[in-house]
């Protein structure tokens, strides 16, 4: 919806807002057993700052959006150098399939506003930013070192563990607070699909800094304890540093499960993009790494009802220190789920209204949420929604904080249900009172 003199006055003040707000450290205000080092979420020392320029591909070229420009933006990122930019010309691309940012490369735009790529592919992500999935086939256990505020573990087997690598720290489920099991059966596939069988959902990702014989140290300090037959699965991250900047996915309900991707991606983000419907989610996000996702603009969807995807923006797969800030997110069927032991996010100064189930459009839909075991140490922090909403559909979660946020427990439906059209609110009415609900204390 183009109710653009309105959004674009509050993302000028969340801008201001966030600008100068930051996510707090719980000293003094939270239990130390209950806190962790917020601060470590995010790309160290922000977004980088990119200035050269290594092609620049105009619209005109393609016809402005009359031809696919799949094939010409992706030889122009493929062949850019580290740290450089491609940058798109305002106007309309076509994109038939879809396009994959590599490492230390950023694709560009001249504005959400103004640059828009037209999705007309039929599977996957417009826009990948790494792909993958970690194998599990090296396990090395855990003999020490597994305890809240720990850099440092014993393994018993440090092959294929290097500086720079990443470990996925898990353990065998603690019946004592965590569980698969919710009110629509056993999550199986919540620890990720790799073979466990559900029986590691809780988890945490970290960067090795140190190899010294069995000893590895690491980045950030353990969340918590790991004590039942803890593992350090090592994988390697299929990107590091790609960004997408300054343009529009323009959805055309063709088949994608998602806008934007990042699978196995570290210190990558998306900033200053436009997300005009979406055939599945606006953003999907799996075993990745202090990434950031800001200063977006997120807004409806071709889908309102429960399944496989939920317009949302979606981080899960143990996911570990995102940075989520800044955003406005409009008319989907869920805002922010963080799921499948996403673990050390924050959530922070983002707006969301107008969620719906077009099924059940009296049903208060959730903004933030957990649904899928096992989330933890996730912090949400100063955002404005209507509900947020920890259940216990798929399993547990556990050590979240919510710390002065704006839960308004209600919003409004408006036309259409389904599909693209002009926004009319007079003749739905207002969800129902919400506000803060879930299974655990916060």
């Amino acid at each position: 919806m183009r109710r653009k003199a309105l959004l674009l006055t509050i993302l000028a003040l969340l801008f201001g807002w966030a600008s100068v707000a930051h996510a707090q450290l719980g000293s003094g205000i939270l239990d130390p057993s209950r806190a962790i080092d917020w601060t470590q979420s995010g790309i160290p020392g922000g977004i980088p700052n990119r200035t050269t320029i290594c092609a620049t591909i105009n619209a005109a070229t393609y016809g402005n959006g009359a031809s696919d420009a799949t094939a010409g933006i992706q030889a122009a990122l493929n062949s850019c150098p580290a740290n450089q930019v491609v940058s798109l010309s305002s106007g309309t691309f076509r994109i038939n399939s879809g396009l994959r940012i590599p490492s230390n490369v950023t694709l560009r735009g001249n504005g959400a506003i103004n640059t828009i790529l037209d999705a007309h592919g039929t599977s996957g992500a417009v826009v990948s930013l790494g792909i993958g999935n970690p194998s599990i086939s090296g396990n090395p256990s855990i003999s020490s070192g597994a305890t809240k505020g720990s850099t440092s573990i014993t393994v018993s087997n440090a092959a294929g563990i290097n500086v720079g690598s990443y470990l996925m720290i898990t353990e065998l489920n603690d019946s004592s607070f965590v569980t698969i099991t919710g009110d629509n059966g056993n999550c199986t596939w919540c620890d990720g699909g790799l073979g466990w069988n559900g029986t590691r959902v809780r988890g945490q990702i970290v960067e090795v800094t140190s190899v010294s014989g069995n000893t590895i140290g690491f980045t950030p300090a353990l969340y918590s304890n790991f004590a039942l037959t803890p593992l350090a699965t090592p994988f390697t991250m299929n990107a590091k540093y790609a960004g997408a900047e300054n343009f529009q996915v323009y959805a055309n309900n063709t088949g994608y499960t998602t806008n934007f991707q990042m699978q196995e991606c570290a210190y990558c983000w998306i900033s200053g993009v436009e997300g005009n419907y979406a055939d599945g989610d606006h953003v999907q996000v799996g075993w990745s790494y202090r990434g950031q996702i800001v200063n977006s603009y997120f807004s409806n969807a071709f889908s309102h009802v429960a399944g496989t995807t939920d317009a949302d923006v979606f981080i899960v797969n143990k996911t570990s220190g995102f940075l989520v800030q800044n955003n406005i997110l409009e008319r989907l069927h869920g805002s922010i789920i963080l799921n499948w032991g996403a673990a050390g996010n924050v959530v922070a100064y983002n707006y969301m209204l107008g969620n719906f189930d077009s099924s059940a459009p009296n049903l208060l839909m959730f903004g933030t949420a957990t649904h899928g075991a096992h989330p933890q140490w996730n912090l949400y922090e100063g955002n404005v929604t209507h509900e947020m909403g920890f259940d216990s559909t798929w399993g547990s979660s556990s050590h979240g904080t919510l710390y002065r946020n704006w839960v308004k427990g209600t919003t409004k439906v408006c036309n259409p249900l389904t599909g693209r059209g002009a926004i009319i609110c007079s003749p739905m009415g207002v969800q129902g009172q919400g506000g803060v609900n879930g299974w655990w204390a916060v």
